[in-house]
């Protein structure tokens, strides 16, 4: 979690404690969700802003650059996200499109709307987010969160589409990448 990990909550706070990790035998590191949501502190399961890096972390700038030092030191990067709700303070996207659907439900409310009429574009949305983490910041995975509540009653699920494009993309940059 970028916000506890250091006193600061930052990504440049979190490049000064790798060392240790290396130190640890540590060869990859996990960042909760640090997708942009309200305010300053959250645990990052409540987010928004799908392509956004939360700002009080370092923003885009600061991933980046934790995600190299982490690289120079031979540590990897898998990125936490969540696709299948949204926070409940500043989630728009309803407003936008047929992103969320009464056909099912989740815990969290409404389901996101992987199969109904214009789920192509929410299903394009959502990879093409899961991608800029891999491509735009250079992660080296994907921890997709409780894919259990997906509901997708589609031929092909969700997550074999989300399979198939990073496994492209890793061929693609020439790196192993994973979901």
């Amino acid at each position: 979690h970028v916000g506890t990990f250091t006193p600061e909550g930052t990504f440049d706070a979190a490049i000064g404690r790798l060392d240790h990790l290396v130190d640890l035998g540590i060869d990859a590191v996990e960042l909760l969700p640090v997708n942009a949501f309200p305010g300053r502190h959250g645990w990052g399961y409540d987010g928004v802003g799908l392509f956004a890096v939360h700002e009080p972390y370092g923003g885009p700038d600061g991933l980046k650059r934790f995600v190299d030092a982490a690289h120079a030191r031979g540590i990897g990067v898998i990125m936490d996200v969540v696709y299948n709700h949204l926070g409940p303070d500043g989630n728009y996207l309803g407003r936008f499109g047929p992103y969320f659907t009464h056909r099912h439900a989740t815990p969290w409310g409404p389901a996101v709307n992987l199969d109904g009429p214009g789920s192509d574009e929410v299903r394009a949305f959502i990879i093409d987010s899961a991608l800029a983490w891999l491509r735009d910041y250079h992660c080296d995975g994907l921890r997709v969160d409780a894919i259990h509540a997906f509901v997708d009653t589609r031929a092909r699920h969700l997550l074999e589409e989300l399979a198939e494009a990073v496994h492209r993309l890793g061929a693609q940059q020439g790196r192993p990448l994973f979901v």
